[in-house]
């Protein structure tokens, strides 16, 4: 009988950090279905894995949502691991935001999430499986944030939302917590912001996409199994400043 690889999906998968996250889940073996919206060459290199399965998707309505996990559970005929990493965050003024700027940077920080967990959550069910959401280090902590008050709002939400999953679903063995990183070292640029900020770290440098994978990894198969409704920094002790 043919060994059937367990089955992840990952939105956001054409990040920095998605695209490493694809790449790691790989390499354990995972089938992955990498959901991206319109950067195609993202995964550039990858897309020779049989494993991978890149789906262009909008999932910005819930029923979008609803459909690409249906349509991801009818090609693999299950589900291990939902990876919520789609979390754009938008650097501007709060005085200068729009509604609709509002809107989509809870959309996607937030209620995405949310959609995404209860259309899997039945699936993840019959697997016991595991959800991992991104929130940023020092969220739990988190005062005012007048350049990107409606990113920091959504992920505090999502801290809540995390935590209460963790809890409806933990009698199923479903296990769902959250990654929060710092600084990390995304792309080629690097603003005298970033370099500012990144002196500011104890550890003396920004993390990498690279060290978020290898903690995720640790979740899927190295953590124990009641660790469950956890937010784990990853910031070179950024958040303690």
């Amino acid at each position: 009988m043919q060994k059937l690889n367990k089955t992840a999906i990952v939105t956001g998968a054409s990040s920095d950090i998605g695209s490493v996250l694809v790449r790691e889940l790989l390499s354990a073996e995972y089938t992955v279905y990498g959901q991206i919206h319109s950067n195609f060459g993202a995964l550039k290199g990858l897309e020779s894995n049989a494993n991978l399965k890149v789906i262009p998707h909008d999932l910005s309505t819930s029923r979008q949502a609803e459909k690409f996990v249906q349509s991801v559970v009818e090609q693999s005929g299950r589900l291990d691991v939902l990876i919520n990493a789609i979390g754009p965050m938008q650097h501007k003024s709060l005085s200068e935001v729009t509604p609709d700027e509002w809107d989509q940077q809870i959309l996607f920080n937030l209620n995405l999430p949310f959609y995404m967990t209860h259309y899997a959550k039945e699936h993840l069910i019959r697997t016991q499986g595991h959800v991992v959401n991104f929130t940023f280090a020092g969220v739990e902590s988190q005062k005012a944030w007048v350049n990107s008050t409606a990113f920091s709002s959504a992920k505090v939400g999502l801290v809540v939302l995390t935590k209460s999953w963790a809890s409806i679903l933990a009698p199923h063995r479903v296990r769902v917590n959250a990654i929060s990183p710092g600084l990390i070292e995304v792309g080629d640029a690097q603003t005298e912001e970033r370099k500012g900020m990144s002196d500011q770290i104890p550890y003396g440098r920004p993390g990498t996409p690279d060290e978020v994978a290898q903690v995720l990894m640790w979740l899927l198969k190295g953590s124990p199994s009641y660790l469950t409704g956890a937010l784990i920094p990853i910031a070179g002790a950024w958040e303690y400043l």
